[in-house]
């Protein structure tokens, strides 16, 4: 009897696994969806208004060369200077100054956001 109670114990369990990953998944293709149909310009803004907040002195932001109007759009008169970078993804931003660096990737943020919903749903069960 103690063999099918720990059979069912371990289905019920992975079953609970296969399930959080799912939610997981769905949460973040919403988001990813969300993001690729939201202006970059929009995106950035959130970037260049952490960037401000903590640093005042010139700097130097790098981008994928095509989005390079989006992120100047975005800066606006902030003193950030924009160059062009084909190393970068699409998305991705580099920001910096002698005492501050930033960048973002909505990439890595998904995956860190998608490992933070499976580590809240489970501990939620």
């Amino acid at each position: 009897m103690q063999e099918l109670i720990d059979a069912l114990t371990a289905a019920r369990a992975a079953v609970a696994v296969t399930t959080v990953e799912l939610v997981a998944d769905a949460a973040i293709a919403a988001i990813a969806g969300w993001i690729e149909h939201t202006p970059p310009r929009e995106l950035f803004t959130s970037v260049v208004h952490a960037w401000t907040a903590r640093c005042r002195v010139p700097a130097i932001a790098r981008v994928a060369p095509a989005l390079v109007e989006d992120l100047q759009e975005a800066i606006g008169t902030a003193s950030i200077v924009v160059e062009p970078d084909p190393s970068l993804a699409p998305g991705s931003v580099r920001i910096h100054a002698p005492a501050l660096e930033l960048e973002h990737s909505h990439e890595s943020y998904l995956a860190d956001l998608r490992d933070a919903i499976v580590t809240a749903l489970e501990a939620a069960s």
